[in-house]
């Protein structure tokens, strides 16, 4: 394969949360600010060529289709750019492996979509290596809408830059910071006159009286997952993964502050507070526990938990989930960790280096941040999915209320690409839609409640050697770290271990570790 030469991106942006979205019409002109270099200057292009574009399909559209383009949304998206685009696919259960025999076929499709913090030694490694190229210069002139959006969000070139200045995605960015957190029953709190709880002691508590009046087996059940999303360690001021303390790194598994967590933890596995098995439940077992009463709490989302708790209720007029805060040590405080997820993704739309046509390529993506390829990826078809009320788009019963069985899920993704979207805008006002009752609405609002944004560490990209060092070190302690938080919590290591606990991690680089880390950040602030 060739190689491309990385050249100096040219972008500015700035990171600020994304703006509402306005003016939905059916305009294809872009803003008369900008121009495309090539091309012409609106959609649908005058083109007779084709572009093969591999991407992941969501399992929503496998529901009514096995390819994007015999969907509603393909096919208008094809009619709306005017390029004849053949679009391919991964196996959901085989995409990682799929993706990697791609690479090295040789035959490398035009533009690809991926998850690009995940190729070894990193995007700069993926256009070093000739799999992708720089879109700096590109973008500047074939892309003239994401240009503009850049321009508005100044800071947001870095997470889709590489240390060398290459651009090396245009990325899916999302006003959706959070839809996942604690989830309680409400109805059991009522019934016992208890206030939601705010605090570790009020959570130990609440959980005390789940198990002792409403027989509550496990008053607590979720995975290990809950732990490491910072759904109960946010109270101790970490999280099980590396966060940042203003500007310097750090790794939970290594701080003071887990001890004192898992001190907590210890108690309440001991008193049966949470599901003994947490080690091995699936998510199966979890939401049994919820419908019949074994459990009181959990963790989860919106719509895979609120939702979906409040669907398959049995008879009980009474029963009701809703979401609960973050635990903090003292009232009045938040959380210093849960879900957060930032706007700019780690999702994003590539151009390979065999790529026929590198202009076509992105000027074809660049119709995802025009308002009509918002619109479409957001809403679908205006008459068919959206309907426009006020001056405002609004999903019709053929997504809300699906007359053929298909989940709200289902029927939007034949419409829209709001899941599994590697390139677009995702806006609140759609999401906010697609939460049909209050609760669920509500949820936003308590989980975003809580410092996260302020800790989060993204867009790292290990140099060549950091990411040899990383191989060599960061598996072993992670699993090191894991294991010896399923034994602190359950006791088979007692908590006195914790101080040989540290001493071991640090004979096995933990320090090296976290000094990359923190390389690693230092350098993406420069950028």
């Amino acid at each position: 394969m060739k190689k491309i030469i990385a050249k100096a991106g040219v972008l500015i942006m700035s990171a600020v949360m994304l703006t509402s979205f306005a003016g939905c019409g059916s305009e294809k002109k872009v803003s008369s600010d900008v121009k495309s270099g090539g091309y012409g200057d609106s959609y649908p292009i005058q083109t007779d060529e084709e572009v093969n574009w591999w991407t992941y399909i969501d399992a929503n559209i496998t529901a009514t289709a096995q390819n994007l383009g015999d969907t509603p949304f393909g096919k208008k998206f094809i009619e709306n750019t005017g390029v004849n685009i053949k679009f391919e696919h991964p196996s959901a259960s085989g995409g990682a492996e799929q993706f990697n025999l791609m690479l090295s076929s040789g035959e490398l499709p035009d533009i690809i979509d991926h998850y690009w913090a995940d190729f070894p030694g990193g995007p700069e490694k993926a256009i070093k290596d000739g799999y992708i190229i720089d879109l700096s210069e590109l973008i500047d002139k074939y892309a003239p809408n994401f240009k503009k959006y850049m321009e508005e969000h100044p800071d947001y070139k870095k997470h889709i830059t590489t240390d060398s200045g290459a651009i090396y995605m245009m990325p899916y960015i999302s006003a959706v910071t959070t839809s996942g957190g604690l989830i309680i029953r409400q109805d059991w709190l009522d019934e016992l006159g208890l206030d939601m709880p705010e605090t570790i002691d009020e959570w130990y508590e609440v959980l005390k009286a789940f198990k002792e009046k409403k027989n509550a087996i496990a008053p607590l059940s979720a995975d290990t997952y809950m732990f490491r999303a910072g759904a109960i360690s946010g109270a101790y001021g970490i999280t099980l993964d590396v966060y940042r303390d203003g500007d310097v790194v750090k790794y939970g598994y290594y701080e003071d502050g887990y001890k004192d967590l898992l001190t907590t933890l210890n108690k309440w596995y001991n008193e049966k507070l949470f599901d003994n098995n947490f080690a091995s439940i699936d998510a199966q077992t979890i939401t049994s526990n919820i419908l019949n009463g074994t459990s009181g709490v959990t963790y989860g989302g919106i719509t895979s938990g609120i939702n979906k708790f409040m669907s398959a209720k049995n008879g009980d007029p009474a029963y009701r989930v809703v979401a609960a805060p973050y635990p903090s040590l003292n009232k009045g405080e938040i959380s210093e960790f849960g879900q957060y997820i930032f706007p700019v993704t780690v999702f994003g739309s590539a151009v390979s280096s065999m790529c026929k046509n590198p202009e076509l390529a992105v000027r074809l993506i660049d119709y995802t941040y025009s308002e009509e390829g918002i619109n479409l990826v957001n809403y679908g078809i205006e008459g068919e999915s959206y309907t426009m009320v006020d001056g405002q788009p609004k999903y019709t019963d053929e997504i809300l209320n699906n007359s053929n069985g298909l989940t709200l899920g289902q029927a939007l993704s034949q419409y829209a690409k709001p899941y599994n979207c590697y390139d677009s805008v995702q806006l609140i006002e759609a999401y906010e839609q697609t939460l049909i009752t209050d609760d669920m609405k509500n949820a936003l609002g308590v989980w975003k409640k809580h410092n996260g944004s302020e800790h989060i560490v993204t867009s790292l990209t290990p140099t060549e050697e950091e990411q040899t060092k990383l191989a060599e070190i960061s598996n072993a302690i992670d699993t090191y770290a894991t294991e010896m938080f399923i034994k602190f919590v359950t006791g088979v290591e007692p908590i006195e271990k914790f101080d040989e606990y540290k001493a071991n991690l640090e004979k096995m680089g933990v320090k090296d570790f976290i000094k990359i880390k923190q390389d690693s950040y230092d350098r993406m602030t420069q950028r």
